[in-house]
C-alpha cells in the first residue's frame, strides 16, 4: 500500500487511497466514489443499479461540461450516450438505462483495488448477480455521516480534475505541468510557462496527501471553515520570502513546496521568515513521493521540477535547504510555539 507508510490506516485513509492511487483509464472510479458518499448520507444500504445510475451519471455530466476527455479510450458507447444527453440528443430515460447497463461493467469490480491488491475495507458489496444491486457496508455509511465526508468529496473532485486535465492535454507528451496561482489559491495547467486553464483549488488537491491533517501539528483540518480562525492555510514550507533575501535561483512558489496548515501553526510569529526544522523537510520529501505515486499529472510535474529519481529529488530539496541555512535565520517547530 503506497499511502502513508508505517501508519495505521483508518477508513478515511483507505477511501483516499482508492481516489489518489488507483490507476485510471476512465473517470468512473471518481464518479462512483462521489456517488457512494452521496448515497451513504441517506443511510440506505441496498442500492439498485438504477438508483446508482442517477448520481453516477450526474457526476460525469458535470465533468463533461468542463472536459470532454473522461478516459483514454478512443470510443465508448456509454460516454457517447452521456455526450448525446449533454447535447440534448437523447432522453433522460435512455441516459439512465445506458448508465445502469454499461456504466458499472468494470468500475464496481475495480473500485477497491489499489496497486496489485484490494484495500482491507469494503465500502460496498457487489450483488449484481442476485438482484442487480450493491450493498453499502456499515463502514461506508458511518464514513458518509462524518465531517470527513466533506473533505473526501472535495479531494475526490480535485483529483478527478487533475486526471482529466492530464488526459485532455496528453501531459506526458505535451510538457504540461501543474502550476500554482497564489492569488486565487488554485492549481493551473501550464505549457511552456503559459497558463492553459484553471484546474482546481489547491487545498482540495493537497489535502489527501496529508491525510486531511495540518502538515505541522497533525490536527484534523476543517474544510467547512473558510473565514474563521480554524480556516485552512496554504503555506510554503521553505519560506517564499527568502527567495529574494538569499538570492535563491530556484522558485519556491511551486507545488513541491506547498503544504496545508491550520491557522495556529501558520500564523505564529516564530515561523515567519524562519526555516522549518529538519523534521519537516523530511516530511515534505515523503509527501512529495506520495505525489509521484499518484501518477498524472502531479507525478510528471514533480519529476520535472525536482528530479527523475528519488535520490535526485532528495538532493534538490536538500540543496535549497542548505543554501537557506547559510542566511543565519533560526529554525522553528510546533513545540516551540505551543
Amino acid at each position: 500500500m503506497p499511502l502513508y507508510e508505517n501508519k495505521d490506516l483508518d477508513d478515511k485513509d483507505l477511501f483516499r487511497s482508492v481516489v489518489l492511487y488507483g490507476r485510471n483509464v476512465a473517470s468512473y472510479k471518481f464518479a462512483l466514489a462521489e456517488s457512494l458518499l452521496e448515497l451513504g448520507k441517506v443511510g440506505k444500504n441496498i442500492i439498485t443499479l438504477d438508483e446508482l445510475a442517477i448520481p453516477f451519471s450526474t457526476a460525469l455530466l458535470r465533468h463533461l461540461e468542463d472536459s470532454d476527455k473522461q478516459g483514454i479510450s478512443k470510443s465508448s458507447t456509454f460516454l457517447k450516450t452521456l455526450r448525446e444527453f449533454r447535447d440534448n440528443e437523447t432522453t433522460k430515460d435512455k441516459l439512465l438505462d445506458t448508465t445502469a447497463k454499461l456504466g458499472f461493467v468494470n468500475v464496481i469490480d475495480a473500485f477497491h483495488r489499489v496497486g496489485k491488491q484490494d484495500i482491507s475495507t469494503r465500502f460496498f458489496l457487489d450483488e449484481r448477480g442476485s438482484g442487480n444491486k450493491i450493498v453499502l457496508t456499515d463502514e461506508l455509511l458511518k464514513l458518509s455521516q462524518t465531517n470527513a465526508a466533506t473533505s473526501l468529496s472535495k479531494e475526490n473532485d480535485a483529483r478527478w480534475k487533475l486526471v482529466e486535465t492530464a488526459w485532455e492535454y496528453g501531459i506526458s507528451n505535451a510538457f504540461v505541468t501543474v502550476g500554482y496561482d497564489k492569488q486565487q489559491e488554485i492549481l493551473i495547467a501550464l505549457q511552456g510557462g503559459i497558463k492553459r486553464k484553471s484546474i482546481t483549488g489547491v487545498k482540495d488537491a493537497i489535502s489527501g496527501y496529508q491525510r486531511g491533517q495540518c502538515f505541522y501539528c497533525s490536527k484534523e483540518l476543517n474544510f467547512s471553515e473558510t473565514h474563521t480562525p480554524d480556516a485552512i492555510r496554504v503555506d510554503h514550507l521553505l519560506p517564499f520570502s527568502l527567495m529574494t533575501k538569499t538570492n535563491l535561483s530556484e522558485d519556491l512558489d511551486r507545488v513541491w513546496n506547498l503544504v496545508l496548515a491550520c491557522n495556529h501553526c501558520n500564523g505564529t510569529s516564530e515561523k515567519w521568515d524562519n526555516l522549518p526544522h529538519n523534521d519537516y523537510v523530511k516530511r515534505l520529501l515523503t509527501r512529495n513521493e506520495y505525489y509521484i505515486r499518484s501518477h498524472h499529472p502531479l507525478r510528471e510535474t514533480l519529476i520535472l521540477q525536482t528530479g527523475q529519481s528519488k535520490e535526485e529529488r532528495y538532493n534538490f530539496v536538500r540543496s535549497i535547504y542548505d543554501h537557506l541555512k547559510q542566511t543565519g535565520y533560526h529554525f522553528w517547530r510546533v513545540e516551540d510555539v505551543q
